[in-house]
């Protein structure tokens, strides 16, 4: 005979990157593969899965378009039509967590952290941060330790 678990449904919000848009047909953009994948796990489990991100992306829970279009590469020149949408795509995450119906926070950029911290950790919703890259190569050393110290509260879960 099964035994049947009660498990509790979370709500997820991932922050999406947006150089690129995250979809499922995308030959290379692992970030965006990542969120992909894990939003659509989730999304089958019957978790609400929200990814905020840009709006030519396509996921599978709900879509919280921040910005319209992606940016374009990773690496691209830091001008300030980037930084301004960067800007609004991490104010209307902030919005959408001050919501209150959040339980998790998803990041995959440091600077993403940076942003939405003081917030999240006001309304005690724990953060994850998957490392792509080392954090300290985009935060700086005092930022690091204020997020993602052990005695941080509530801690940065970097994995």
């Amino acid at each position: 005979m099964p035994i049947k678990t009660r498990r509790n449904l979370l709500t997820v919000l991932h922050v999406g990157t947006v150089s690129q848009p995250i979809r499922s047909d995308r030959g290379y953009g692992p970030i965006e593969m990542v969120i992909h994948h894990i939003d659509k796990g989730l999304h089958a489990l019957g978790h609400r899965s929200i990814v905020a991100c840009s709006g030519d992306s396509k996921v599978s829970g709900e879509h919280y378009v921040t910005i319209d279009q992606n940016i374009g590469s990773y690496w691209g020149k830091d001008t300030p039509k980037r930084r301004k949408n960067m800007g609004i795509h991490l104010s209307k995450v902030l919005a959408r967590i001050k919501m209150g119906d959040i339980d998790i926070v998803h990041v995959h950029e440091a600077g993403a952290v940076k942003y939405i911290y003081d917030t999240a950790a006001s309304m005690n919703i724990p953060i994850v941060m998957t490392l792509h890259l080392e954090p300290q190569e985009n935060m700086r050393e005092r930022d690091y330790q204020r997020c993602c110290s052990p005695l941080s509260s509530p801690p940065v879960h970097s994995v």
